[in-house]
């Protein structure tokens, strides 16, 4: 009969190993410290993995709150009506899918990464240009 080997420190199922143990104790923290230093060795992009992960959130919360804002924003000049802020979403939504197809043949012949360095920069340029605008028009 076969005995699977335990996948967290290579020993038979059904006993325990002293490492086992000692590690269960915490009493063998400098091993586990080298254990962890070592693995961080074999993976260097986990950490860049969470920093990427980290910035598209921001990323992505920022723009969903300036959209939110923006129309809250409408809806505070126009009271009464929804009228000019479903008329910004539309317009904004509109462009999106007209120039969808563009865009992605631009970033399919462009380098990836300038392309996507290029695109964060006019995303923030003209989020700053409507704020200015409105600021400007109505503030």
């Amino acid at each position: 009969m076969r005995t699977w080997a335990n996948p967290c420190d290579c020993q038979p199922v059904g006993g325990f190993s002293s490492d086992l143990i000692a590690k269960m104790d915490g009493s063998a923290n400098s091993e586990l410290e080298s254990q962890h230093h070592s693995d961080d060795a074999i993976h260097p992009f986990k950490k860049i993995a969470r920093r990427l992960y980290l910035s598209h959130a921001l990323s992505t919360w920022n723009s969903r709150m300036f959209e939110f804002g923006a129309v809250l924003f409408l809806a505070e000049i126009f009271p009464g009506t929804l009228f000019y802020a479903s008329f910004y979403a539309l317009i904004r939504a509109l462009f999106a899918a007209m120039l969808s197809s563009w865009v992605g043949g631009q970033m399919d012949k462009s380098h990836r990464l300038k392309a996507i360095r290029q695109s964060i920069s006019e995303l923030y340029s003209m989020q700053n240009i409507e704020a200015l605008l409105m600021d400007y028009f109505w503030g």
